[in-house]
């Protein structure tokens, strides 16, 4: 293998195409450092994630992995595109019927099955567009300049820049009013879904990995980035192998960790509900513009030099709530319902806590919904009579078919919350997960 270099000059070519400047740094994490390029064949601006240790076996797995997944999401949008109605449909539709039908009552989940089976999910994520190849054309160490790097496309701020920006004391912007909250945190389960309904878990949902992009008609929207780390879900790893950040870190895999570092090693298998976790710790940042559990990190890391306490006490599901007293009272001031969303979504034990889908139809959102219909083909109408029979029947008490029962007939392919300029909640596509 190729020895690990970085950029020497202040520019660099890689692969013939690729000019990247060493001082502008769009980002930097332990294993890479992303640069802002132009992309010297169509004169467009590019990301270009450049891996560092290359000579690590670990770091290589990982920008496999990144390669893999997002091709993998690529190839399920494509292979499940197809026409129906005239529509383009991007998502097997009886998939969409296997994941809700243990987790939704019959009217909810066909409800739901039928927004589900309209709309895209390759947007929802950052685009690939190269990536280094060693001899044969594999992905690997590039022979000429000897670095391990991935092409992406150029996208703005992160979530987590947008909250910095308006946390700041002078000439901070504030707090996000009801209306883009409740839309943020909206596009944020749209988005992991869509991950979801690929077979993936995400293992690092956090605001620096939540990107706004800009379409070509200046249509913004958030992306998730990332899929170092991505999973499949119902995978198994021993607890310890795998990135993570303390804040945003599911209970059940703090508890995998505590029981390694205590034990020998403990497997754990990878669930869709830890990300629905990460995605309520980043919904509390939105509100109070800092990592709620940030503090206590930062405390107890200082008091005795590592990140032991924390992780043993996130990992133990019998202590208080993370939704409660002060925290709860405030979110209430914003919307009972959003309080109750985030104590469903945050629940230590994975038992107790809401899956994507029931999020999605949480009465939160019911005037989102709403107006997601409004926007929408009503000509639409199908017959359900078909698709209900695949279901069967269901004692349920029906609380999700009251809010869904015709919120989502007659939906096309659409693009959720796209809008001009600057305006913070702009999801792009949305899709379906079951509950792990």
């Amino acid at each position: 293998m190729a020895p690990s270099r970085s950029p020497k000059s202040a520019t660099q070519l890689l692969a013939g195409r690729y000019r990247i400047s060493k001082s502008q740094i769009l980002g930097e994490g332990s294993t890479a450092i992303v640069y802002k390029g132009l992309d010297e064949t169509t004169h467009e601006n590019v990301a270009v994630k450049v891996y560092s240790g290359t000579e690590k076996a670990d770091i290589e797995e990982s920008f496999k992995q990144t390669i893999k997944a997002s091709g993998m999401i690529k190839k399920h949008a494509q292979q499940h595109s197809k026409r129906d109605n005239g529509r383009r449909v991007s998502c097997d539709n009886d998939l969409i019927l296997e994941q809700l039908r243990s987790n939704l009552n019959t009217d909810a989940a066909l409800s739901l099955s039928k927004l589900m089976k309209l709309l895209d999910i390759e947007r929802c994520f950052v685009q690939i567009l190269d990536f280094s190849r060693q001899e044969g054309g594999k992905p690997g160490v590039d022979e000429e300049s000897g670095l391990l790097f991935i092409v992406l496309e150029m996208g703005g701020l992160s979530l987590e820049e947008e909250l910095e920006c308006r946390r700041q004391s002078n000439g901070g912007t504030g707090p996000l009013s009801a209306e883009d909250l409740k839309e943020l945190v909206w596009s944020m389960l749209c988005i992991t879904w869509g991950l979801h309904v690929c077979g993936f878990v995400h293992m690092d949902i956090k605001p620096l990995n939540i990107v706004k992009y800009e379409s070509e008609s200046s249509k913004v929207h958030w992306k998730l980035i990332d899929l170092d780390g991505a999973r499949e879900a119902n995978s198994r790893l021993v607890g310890g192998d795998f990135c993570y950040t303390p804040v945003y870190m599911p209970p059940e895999l703090a508890r995998s960790i505590s029981e390694t570092e205590a034990n020998d090693a403990q497997t754990i298998t990878l669930s869709r509900l830890m990300d629905i976790w990460s995605v309520g710790m980043c919904a509390t940042q939105a509100v109070f513009l800092m990592p709620i559990l940030e503090p206590w990190f930062l405390q107890w890391s200082e008091e005795t030099g590592n990140d032991c306490k924390f992780i043993d006490w996130l990992g133990d599901f019998s202590t208080e709530p993370i939704i409660h007293g002060d925290i709860a009272d405030h979110l209430k001031q914003i919307d009972p319902q959003f309080c109750d969303l985030l104590q469903g979504m945050l629940e230590k034990d994975p038992k107790k806590r809401l899956c994507a889908a029931r999020c999605l139809l949480h009465p939160y959102f019911k005037d989102v919904r709403q107006k997601l219909c409004e926007t929408v083909d009503k000509s639409l109408k199908d017959d359900n009579a078909d698709e209900k029979s695949s279901f069967g029947s269901s004692d349920e008490d029906g609380q999700e078919a009251a809010c869904t029962r015709t919120a989502f007939n007659g939906c096309q392919r659409v693009p959720l919350f796209e809008g001009n300029g600057g305006a913070l909640l702009k999801s792009s596509m949305f899709q379906v997960v079951s509950r792990s």
